[in-house]
C-alpha cells in the first residue's frame, strides 16, 4: 500500500476511534502511529490512567501536547526493547495497540470489561485489516487479551505473552526459575544504557513533541533496571527466541 494512502487511512481510524471513545465518555489515548503494514502486532488491555495522567482533565492536557501510548511506562519500554534486539530482524516493523483505547484506572478495568472490549471489538479489527502485512505475527499481551480473542473466534493466529504488569511478577519468576541457567548468562548483558539508548529511539521516532519525549525519557533515567525488570525482560528474550 502506498504510504500516504495508507497514512491517510490511519489517520481516519484514529478520528473514528476518539469519536467512538468521546461517545462513550472515555479518554481516547492514540498509539504510536505506524507508517505501514507491519510484520508483528501486540494486542494489550487498555490504557491505563494513573501512571501518565493524575486526572482526566490532567490526560486531556497531555493528550493535547502529544501524548501517545506505550511510550511513557518503564515496563512497556522492556516490551520495546524486547521487540527491537530479540524479534525484529532486517527492518522488521511492529505496531503496540489495545482492545479498547479509553483510558481507565487500574482498580476500575475490571468494570464491564468483556463488554467493553465487544464494543471496541470492531475497531480491533479495522485496524488489524489495515495495519497487518500478509504474514503479521500477532501476540495477546497476557491472558485476558488471549482469552477475549479465543472467545471472538479471531481470525488471525496469534501468541500469548506474560503481562508487563507488576501484578504478574510471580509468573516472570517461574520462567526464570525454569530457564535459571539461561538467565544468570543473560541477566547482566543490557546495561541502563543500553536500555535507555534504545527507549531514546522508539520515544523519538515515534514523532511525539519534544515536551512529551523528555519529560517519558527523564522518568526512564530516574528509574533503574532491576533484577525484577531483567526477568521480565527475560521473558521475552525466550518468547521472542522461539519464533525464528
Amino acid at each position: 500500500m502506498n504510504k500516504h494512502i495508507f497514512k491517510q487511512e490511519y489517520n481516519d481510524l484514529e478520528v473514528r476511534m476518539g469519536d467512538f471513545a468521546k461517545r462513550n465518555g472515555e479518554i481516547y489515548v492514540p498509539n504510536i502511529v505506524p507508517h505501514c503494514p507491519v510484520d508483528y502486532i501486540f494486542i494489550c488491555m487498555e490504557p491505563s490512567l494513573g501512571e501518565w495522567a493524575k486526572s482526566p482533565d490532567d490526560a486531556e492536557s497531555k493528550l493535547k501536547a502529544g501524548f501517545r501510548n506505550f511510550l511513557d511506562g518503564f515496563n512497556t519500554m522492556i516490551l520495546h526493547y524486547a521487540i527491537r534486539n530479540y524479534l525484529c530482524k532486517n527492518n522488521q516493523g511492529y505496531h503496540i495497540t489495545d482492545l479498547s483505547k479509553g483510558a481507565m484506572k487500574v482498580k476500575s478495568a475490571d468494570d464491564d470489561r468483556i463488554a467493553r472490549y465487544k464494543n471496541w471489538y470492531p475497531l480491533l479489527l479495522y485496524e488489524m485489516k489495515l495495519v497487518a502485512s500478509p504474514k503479521v505475527r500477532v501476540f495477546a499481551v497476557g491472558a485476558v487479551v488471549a482469552n477475549f480473542l479465543e472467545s471472538q473466534n479471531f481470525a488471525w493466529g496469534y501468541t500469548q505473552l506474560i503481562h508487563y504488569s507488576g501484578t504478574a511478577v510471580r509468573h516472570w519468576d517461574k520462567k526464570v526459575r525454569e530457564h535459571y541457567d539461561d538467565f544468570k548468562l543473560f541477566q547482566n548483558t543490557v546495561t541502563h544504557d543500553d536500555f535507555l539508548e534504545n527507549a531514546r529511539v522508539v520515544i523519538e521516532s515515534s514523532g511525539v513533541p519534544s515536551v512529551i519525549s523528555e519529560r517519558a525519557l527523564g522518568r526512564l533515567r530516574r528509574a533503574d533496571l532491576t533484577l525484577s525488570k531483567r526477568k521480565l525482560m527475560f521473558n521475552y528474550k525466550l518468547k521472542f527466541d522461539a519464533v525464528h
